[in-house]
């Protein structure tokens, strides 16, 4: 029998991904004499999350994929109305995207902070306080006066919403075994992909026909409804919190003291901040896997945010209107679409080596794909770049973008598997540096995407943009041909294989 999940859960963080290795279920007492009782699960508990009815499970999650679907859409959705928005409140386009990184930075950085919250309280409760706060500051956005006003409202509703960009991996990880968790989190990652091009479309048309206010409305609107579904459907899923609850419940029956070994190791909620704001950090300089790859999704990530501002200009020569140009930001979803479809194969891939590794594959088994889409990245941004001229049909550009979008669907989930099958229940903190690059660089990258696109032209813009990217796409390569050997020099490798040499004693 099993005890707790991970040994570095990080809660709400996509830290949660670190695999689960045995299911564990209902709680049994030991010596009733004793002072203190240990309680485990025992196999086929119904109570035990991995082993809710399916139907149950995938309901659950979806719930919690809308409330992902809103940060997503709410992200992306704001910058299409920089010229009408910034006009009507009498400030400059630069300091109306700033809105932007308002949203996006606390996204990366609250994490590490609220993560200790699920530990302690659970997932549920974590879930409705924070969708409450993310949902009503929609009101002041749609009511504002002044630039101000939404600024400041993005930055609480960027730390709110925080929860929902990152905790919904958690929920994955607590309702799906690994060995059945590849369409869970492929259908995690496409949503995400789907819902920053329906973000950009609808708010550039709604931003064109009814005004720029209601975009902040109907986002509410969409939140609201996703927190009456999560107070009627989502339960609390985090095991080790039901087994803490089962725990009090047979102190309470018996008068004997029953704990778990997470009681134990659970601090209070500031000592487990501290940890998580550190961890990834110290990640980032010791592990240079580690680095490389959230420098290399984190860029990727930032050139989809840079896009959403770019696409104006890259389109321009079309004689377009603003709402037709953020229309072409749908090639976004349709990338992510085909990505997701592709990493079926991917995971046919994965699933050989299992059993060829009698099932234990090595985490380079996940990259089998992150190789050409390391070249998809690149050759994407070559194309979509070159191809957005007067003399050039539009589908051409546009389907550069999906080859980008392609490209970059299957390296973030690629590195989301490989970080969590590397470092094993250590994952959790290189999964939280990779999260907090990404949503940086995304908060950031849109700040200077005009000047970029306008001073050095499209062509030679994205041509920037694509060199960077192949520079980075190597990644896949290097590690895929020599990651056991680079893994060998891991502090944290060297650890793990410690850990498993005492355990076989």
């Amino acid at each position: 029998m099993a005890k707790s999940d991970h040994k570095d859960d990080t809660g709400p963080s996509p830290t949660s991904i670190s695999p689960t290795t045995t299911v564990v279920a209902s709680p049994t007492t030991e010596d009733k004499k004793s002072e203190t009782v240990y309680i485990e699960w025992e196999d086929g508990d119904p109570r035990y999350p991995l082993n809710w009815s399916q139907t149950s499970r995938y309901f659950m999650i979806t719930v919690t994929f809308l409330y992902n679907s809103s940060t997503a859409m709410n992200a992306t959705g704001y910058t299409t109305a920089q010229d009408v928005g910034s006009y009507d409140l009498h400030t400059s386009v630069e300091v109306w995207l700033t809105g932007a990184t308002a949203y996006l930075v606390p996204v990366a950085l609250t994490p590490l902070v609220l993560a200790p919250l699920s530990e302690i309280y659970g997932r549920r409760p974590v879930y409705l306080v924070s969708l409450f706060i993310y949902t009503m500051m929609f009101i002041p956005q749609a009511l504002a006066p002044n630039i101000a006003a939404i600024i400041a409202s993005r930055v609480v509703q960027g730390c709110a919403g925080s929860v929902g960009n990152t905790m919904v991996a958690g929920s994955v990880a607590d309702l799906f075994p690994k060995e059945k968790r590849a369409v869970p989190m492929s259908a995690f990652v496409f949503v995400v992909f789907m819902s920053q091009a329906i973000g950009s479309c609808a708010s550039g048309w709604t931003v064109a026909t009814i005004g720029w206010r209601w975009i902040f409305w109907w986002q509410g609107a969409i939140a609201l409804g996703t927190l009456v579904a999560f107070v009627f459907v989502v339960k609390e899923s985090r095991a080790t919190i039901l087994l803490s609850r089962r725990a009090k419940e047979l102190t309470k029956q018996t008068g004997i003291l029953h704990k778990t070994e997470d009681d134990d190791v659970r601090r209070n909620a500031f000592v487990m901040a501290s940890r998580n704001l550190g961890r990834p950090l110290v990640f980032f300089v010791t592990e240079p896997i580690v680095a490389f790859l959230a420098l290399w999704i984190g860029f990727l990530w930032g050139v989809v945010f840079l896009s959403l501002e770019g696409v104006a200009d890259s389109f321009k020569p079309y004689g377009w209107t603003p709402p037709q140009i953020d229309t072409v930001l749908l090639a976004i979803g349709v990338g992510g679409f085909v990505g997701f479809v592709s990493n079926f194969h991917q995971a046919h891939l994965y699933a050989r080596d299992v059993k060829r590794s009698d099932g234990k594959p090595i985490p380079e088994s996940r990259l089998y794909w992150a190789m050409p889409a390391s070249i998809l990245t690149a050759g994407g941004l070559f194309w979509y770049g070159w191809g957005a001229q007067p003399s050039v049909h539009p589908a051409v550009p546009i389907i550069g973008l999906v080859v980008f979008s392609w490209g970059t669907y299957i390296i973030y989930l690629a590195t989301l598997n490989y970080l969590a099958d590397a470092y094993e229940h250590y994952a959790s903190s290189g999964i939280a540096c990779q999260a907090l690059l990404r949503n940086i660089f995304g908060g950031t990258f849109g700040l200077f995407a005009h000047q970029m696109y306008r001073n050095l032209t499209p062509p030679y813009a994205t041509t920037v943009l694509a060199c960077i990217a192949a520079a980075l796409g190597i990644a896949p390569f290097a590690l895929f041909f020599w990651g056991p050997t680079l893994r060998n020099y891991s502090r944290i490798h060297r650890r793990i294989e410690q850990e498993q040499a005492e355990k076989s004693h």
